[in-house]
């Protein structure tokens, strides 16, 4: 998000979000599912436990996923820079080292096979290059961020370009005191949202903590 928001924009804008991704965010929540093995739902275990019927999963969605994996992790990409012209060698070259000094920093390579895994499987991936604050560090980073605490404008652009996408935001877990301790100004406001997000958490949507307005 760019510019000047209000903490109730904010949350109207991940509201909107939740409220209209909820039904993909479930659905990835079950392709992970399915992938690690839970391939029953409750009701279809009850009924069978209710039956007596012992149950038992063959996972076939697993091989095939890893397989896809696998071959992500054989046929790494590898970054170069090209020039335009002869002239543009020189730092082409420079660049090209630079990107590959970057990567191997962050430990770029697991970063983007874990992306790709995300995007496999519940279907989104997120990486981000940004600016460093740690001054200890490159100020260059590469950051991997877990689609379950992502969210984005569902009517802009599917590639996210600022240009077409209202807004981006990362919404990690958070517990609720800390939170507080950290904002005891907005005490009210964020015990007032929490209260509104939490019921749509509990049917699969995307409240994953609260948005504060700093």
């Amino acid at each position: 998000m760019t510019g000047d928001c209000t903490l109730k924009e904010i949350q109207d804008f991940v509201y909107e979000s939740m409220l209209v991704s909820e039904a993909w965010r479930a659905e990835a929540w079950r392709d992970c599912e399915h992938y690690d093995g839970k391939q029953w739902t409750e009701a279809d275990y009850r009924k069978a436990k209710d039956a007596g019927i012992d149950t038992l999963t063959i996972n076939r969605t697993f091989p095939v996923v890893n397989l896809l994996l696998g071959s992500e992790q054989i046929n790494k990409n590898d970054i170069t820079i090209e020039g335009r012209t002869q002239d543009d060698a020189e730092i082409s070259t420079t660049m090209t080292e630079a990107v590959r000094y970057v990567m191997e920093q962050y430990n770029g390579s697991s970063l983007v096979s874990q992306a790709f895994k995300d995007s496999v499987i519940p279907g989104a991936g997120f990486l981000s290059v940004s600016h460093n604050q740690d001054p200890r560090r490159e100020r260059v980073c590469i950051q991997y961020y877990d689609w379950k605490d992502m969210g984005w404008d569902p009517f802009g652009d599917p590639w996210l370009s600022p240009s077409g996408c209202r807004y981006v935001y990362y919404q990690p877990w958070k517990d609720l005191d800390w939170l507080i301790t950290q904002f005891p100004e907005k005490k009210q406001e964020l015990r007032d949202a929490f209260e509104e997000y939490h019921e749509l958490s509990r049917r699969g949507g995307m409240s994953r903590g609260t948005v504060v307005d700093e």
